[in-house]
This record gives structure tokens, sequence and C-alpha cells, in this order.
């Protein structure tokens, strides 16, 4: 299992993920509009929450992305911020599942953003900030966890 630090958890999340051997988080469709992602992307999948088995295929394929010569390639093509999100970010994972077969799809449990990221960037501000109004609230129904996306790792050091 591997969470992000700017993740709470709310709610024991062993129910929802019972009997799954991979899962990926999904994040809230306002993030598809994301141009990094390209103009075809449905749904982002995200690597704040990932939990597998050991040796997973589908996480040996995301390995195995990571390190192929495209991806090596990137840092001398994009800024940090994209050089990060298409290799190591959410822009790898939506590529490796987007490239994989309906088998090995369907062997990913993509856990849906209302359980596990109900806040999109603006929301999730909105509630770091102290605001509490009925949109975030009733965002708040039927989480596990909240996903805040400090993105701390863009800030300079």
């Amino acid at each position: 299992m591997y969470v992000d630090c700017d993740y709470e958890s709310i709610e024991p999340i062993e129910a929802l993920l019972r009997g799954k051997e991979c899962c990926f988080a999904l994040e809230p469709f306002s993030h598809c509009d994301i141009r990094i992602w390209g103009d075809d992307v449905k749904q982002v999948i995200t690597n704040a929450l990932m939990l597998t088995i050991p040796r997973h295929p589908f996480i040996q394929k995301i390995i195995k992305n990571l390190f192929s010569e495209e991806k090596l390639a990137y840092a001398s093509k994009y800024t940090k911020f994209e050089c990060v999100l298409k290799t190591t970010g959410p822009g790898a994972v939506i590529e490796t599942y987007g490239n994989s077969t309906t088998a090995e799809k369907n062997s990913v449990y993509l856990i849906p953003a209302k359980y596990v990221s109900p806040f999109d960037f603006g929301q999730a501000h909105r509630f770091r900030t102290g605001e509490m109004d009925e949109e975030l609230e009733n965002c708040l129904e039927e989480a596990y966890a909240v996903h805040y996306f400090f993105s701390d790792w863009r800030k300079k050091r």
C-alpha cells in the first residue's frame, strides 16, 4: 500500500477493498480537463493511493513503462512538473492502463473518486482553509479518505 502524505483516512477502507488484488484511486472527473493528460482522457487514475499484492502484473507493467527509453528521454523534453506527472505520476498510470488489455484492466480496481478523492483541487483548497458548506459536506457523505492535493513536491525548497 502506498498513500501520499496529503491523504486523510476518515473511515476504515478494508470493506471497500475486500477481495481486490490491485487498486488505484480515481480523481474527480473535473481533473480530466487538465491539459497535460491529453484530450481523450475520461478518467484520471492517480498514484497517490495504490494497493496491490506483490508482483501484480499491472504494477510490473507500470515499472517496465517507467524505465522505457521513451520515459527516460522525457527529462529533456518537458518541464519538471510535466516530466514528473508523465513519468512517475498519474500520467504514467493513465497511459499504462490505457495500453492494457481488457483482461489486464479487469484485474485493476479503480476506486471511485467519491470514496477516496471526494474533493477536486478547488474544493480541497476551500476545505483546507476552513470553509465548510453543503457542497463540501455532500462530497464527504460516502468518503473513506480525502486527498487534499497539497502538491508539496512542486514547491521550491
